[in-house]
C-alpha cells in the first residue's frame, strides 16, 4: 500500500465516526419527536373526553332550563285554568295542560338519561385521567432519558469533528481536495477511499480494468475506480 494514502485512510475513520454521531443524534432526535408527538395525542385523548363531559353537562343544563320553563308555563295554564268559567274553555285549557304535562314528563325522561350518561362518563374520564397521567409520566421519564442521551452523543459529534478537522490539517491539499472531491460524487456516502479485492471495487462492487489494477501494482500514488471514481489501493 502507498505509503502517501495512510493518513487519508485515518481521515476517513475520522469521517466514518462523524457519520456514525451524526446518525445517532438524528436517530435521538426522531426518537425525541415520536415520543413528543405520543404526548400530544395522550393530552388529546383526555381533552376530547373533557369536551365529551362538558358537552353533555351543558346538554343536561339545557334539559333542566326547559324544563323549568314547562313547569312555569304548566304553572300560569292552571292558574288560568281557575278562572275559566265557560265549559269550553276549561276543556281547552284541560288539553293544553295535558300537552304541557306531557312534554314536561319527556323532558324530565329525557334530563334522567342524561344525568346516567353523565355517571357513566364521569367515571371513564377519571379513569381516562388516571391513565393519561401515568402513561406521561412515562413518557416525561424516557424523554428526560433520550435528552440527556442525544447531549452526550451531541458533545461526541462535536468531538468528532474536531478530530476530523484536525486530521484535514495532515492531508496535503491535493490529496485532501481530491477525497472531498469524491465525497461530494457519492452523496457524502463513505468510503471515498477503498481497498481493491482481486479485480473488485469495495466501494462500487465492480469490476475495474486491467490498467487500474496494474497502476495499483505499480504503486502509484493516487489510482481512481474507473467504475465510481473512488481512491483505490491494494494490500500486498
Amino acid at each position: 500500500m502507498n505509503e502517501a494514502l495512510k493518513p487519508l485512510l485515518a481521515l476517513q475513520e475520522c469521517d466514518k465516526h462523524v457519520d456514525l454521531c451524526q446518525r445517532e443524534v438524528d436517530e435521538l432526535g426522531k426518537d425525541l419527536e415520536r415520543l413528543q408527538a405520543r404526548k400530544h395525542l395522550a393530552k388529546k385523548t383526555f381533552e376530547d373526553a373533557q369536551k365529551a363531559f362538558s358537552e353533555l353537562e351543558a346538554k343536561r343544563r339545557n334539559f333542566a332550563s326547559e324544563t323549568k320553563n314547562q313547569e312555569d308555563v304548566l304553572i300560569k295554564q292552571k292558574t288560568r285554568q281557575s278562572s275559566l268559567k265557560k265549559q269550553e274553555e276549561y276543556n281547552a285549557s284541560a288539553l293544553e295542560i295535558q300537552a304541557t304535562q306531557a312534554q314536561l314528563r319527556q323532558l324530565e325522561d329525557q334530563e334522567l338519561n342524561v344525568l346516567l350518561e353523565l355517571d357513566v362518563q364521569k367515571a371513564q374520564l377519571k379513569a381516562i385521567e388516571t391513565e393519561t397521567q401515568a402513561h406521561l409520566k412515562e413518557l416525561d421519564d424516557t424523554l428526560l432519558v433520550l435528552q440527556e442521551r442525544r447531549t452526550q452523543h451531541t458533545l461526541q459529534l462535536k468531538t468528532a469533528k474536531e478530530l476530523l478537522e484536525n486530521a484535514q490539517k495532515h492531508i496535503p491539499a491535493a490529496l485532501l481536495s481530491d477525497y472531498l472531491r469524491i465525497k461530494k460524487l457519492t452523496n457524502g456516502r463513505l468510503p471515498v477511499i477503498c481497498q481493491l479485492e482481486g479485480e473488485y471495487c469495495r466501494g462500487c462492487q465492480l469490476k475495474v480494468s486491467r490498467e487500474i489494477i496494474s497502476l495499483l501494482f505499480l504503486n502509484k500514488e493516487r489510482v481512481h475506480c474507473d467504475q465510481c471514481g473512488r481512491i483505490l489501493y491494494h494490500c500486498y
